[in-house]
């Protein structure tokens, strides 16, 4: 059917409300035409992920931050923090991988800050806006300092442990935060940490990498 309008007084002769005019019935109908929208007003859609990070036979190990540092303009909602684990001789094993998720006010140091890339080519991610990891290069620890929180995480998840084989990899990642929860808000001043907070392992044998997708947006 074609498209029609709606004239809206008191100012009939400008602003029109676009429809569908369609028969239900006897009677000829319009059906107004929605955008769904939302109050958020995005600024930036982005994906980041950490080098590999090396085993090592002590915990925890920072594994990931994301930070909105005070002063920022944007609010930062977290879709998904996802890992993946690898481990590559026959002599390779680690305990169950314990994974923990905090939200904090303390700033961290050290680690190495990642690319941001946008799934909008023109879009440009606040500067405010910060991705850590603990890898500047595979294999190449950088440290994120940063304290423990006390008390109880947001979120914790535990992988089984890998006790032998060779190239042995994990195809499910193991997620902290995914698409099936509201996203994760980050407000100024704020840092969401990943901790692998339990499960040691040999040195050499085995790693992860963390990846990130997250949204920026102000609200009016």
């Amino acid at each position: 059917m074609a498209e029609g309008i709606i004239a809206l007084p008191p100012d009939s002769t400008g602003k029109k409300l676009r429809s569908r005019e369609r028969t239900v019935g006897a009677n000829s109908v319009h059906e107004q035409y929605v955008i769904p929208t939302s109050e958020r007003v995005d600024t930036f859609d982005g994906f980041a992920a950490t080098f590999r990070v090396q085993g090592t036979a002590t915990t925890p190990i920072n594994m990931l931050t994301v930070e909105n540092t005070t002063g920022s303009a944007v609010l930062v909602g977290i879709k998904r923090i996802s890992v993946d684990i690898s481990a590559s001789a026959v002599t390779a094993y680690m305990l169950q991988s314990i994974f923990r998720l905090y939200r904090t006010t303390t700033v961290p140091t050290g680690g190495t800050v990642v690319s941001k890339f946008g799934v909008e080519s023109t879009q440009a991610s606040a500067a405010n806006v910060i991705i850590r990891g603990p890898a500047s290069a595979d294999g190449t620890a950088s440290v994120i300092t940063h304290a423990l929180p006390a008390g109880t995480p947001m979120r914790s998840s535990v992988h089984p442990g890998i006790f032998t084989g060779v190239g042995q990899w994990d195809p499910v990642d193991v997620h902290l935060w995914n698409f099936d929860l509201a996203p994760l808000t980050v407000r100024p001043g704020e840092c969401v940490l990943l901790a692998l907070a339990g499960g040691a392992a040999s040195a050499t044998n085995f790693g992860y990498t963390v990846k990130a997708i997250w949204e920026e947006y102000t609200i009016p």
